[in-house]
C-alpha cells in the first residue's frame, strides 16, 4: 500500500537544471502532461548527485537492508519506483565516459536494465539547436567582437559531424579577463522564446 502511494521518482544529477531540459526537450503535449503529473506528485525529480555519486546511490540501494534503512522499502520496491536518466559524456556516441558507462553497468547488475537511459548526445548542451545558441549569445555577449567570434563558432560547431559530441563553442582568454568557456550550460531555462519546432528540425 505504501509504495502505490509513492511518484515514480527521476533520479537525476540536478533535479532543477535535468528537469528544465527533459521538459524542453518533450514535445508539447507531453511536456504538458508531465507538468500536470509533477504537480500533482505522480512524478518527482531527485538529485542523485553527480555522476560518480549516482553509482554509488544505485549500489547502496540494491542492497535491501541498506534500501530499508534510507528508503524504508525493500529494494525491488525502489527499483521499481526509479528512473535513473545520465549524460553520455563520451567523444564518439560509441564510446561513453568511463563514469557513464559504470552507470549502465551497475543499473543492470541492480535490475534496473529498463529502468535507466543514457542520453546519445555528449551533454545536455549538445541537444541546443542552433536557433537557441544564437540567441543565448545575443543574450549574454555583449561585446562585438565576441559576438562575432562566437557567431563563427557556432556556425563551425554546427557543421561538424561529429557535433553531437564535439566541444561545444566557447571563448577562453586569461586568468581575470571575462570568457565565455560555459556559455551554453545549464541554458534550458531561459528566456529566448523557444520554439519546439528548432528541435524538430534538429
Amino acid at each position: 500500500v505504501r509504495a502505490s502511494l509513492q511518484p515514480l521518482y527521476i533520479l537525476v544529477e540536478n533535479k532543477i537544471n535535468d528537469a528544465d531540459f527533459l521538459r524542453r526537450l518533450f514535445p508539447k503535449t507531453w511536456r504538458d502532461q508531465l507538468i500536470k503529473w509533477e504537480e500533482r506528485g505522480l512524478v518527482r525529480f531527485e538529485n542523485a548527485g553527480g555522476i560518480t555519486d549516482m553509482k554509488k546511490l544505485i549500489t547502496h540501494h540494491h542492497n535491501n537492508e541498506l534500501c530499508l534503512i534510507y528508503f524504508g522499502l525493500p529494494s525491488a520496491i525502489w527499483q521499481l519506483l526509479n528512473f535513473i536518466i545520465y549524460d553520455h559524456d563520451g567523444d564518439t556516441p560509441e564510446f561513453p565516459s568511463k563514469y557513464s558507462a559504470e552507470i549502465h553497468e551497475e543499473c543492470t547488475k541492480s535490475h534496473l536494465k529498463n529502468r535507466n537511459h543514457r542520453i546519445y548526445r555528449k551533454s545536455q548542451e549538445h541537444y541546443l539547436p542552433k536557433e537557441a545558441l544564437f540567441k543565448i549569445t545575443d543574450k549574454h555577449v555583449t561585446n562585438t567582437a565576441d559576438k562575432s567570434h562566437m557567431y563563427q563558432l557556432i556556425n563551425a560547431y554546427i557543421s561538424d559531424k561529429n557535433r553531437s559530441h564535439s566541444k561545444m563553442p566557447q571563448i577562453m582568454r586569461s586568468k581575470g579577463l571575462s570568457d565565455y568557456k560555459k556559455l551554453f550550460k545549464n541554458r534550458f531555462c531561459e528566456d529566448i522564446s523557444w520554439d519546439d519546432k528548432w528541435f524538430n528540425d534538429d
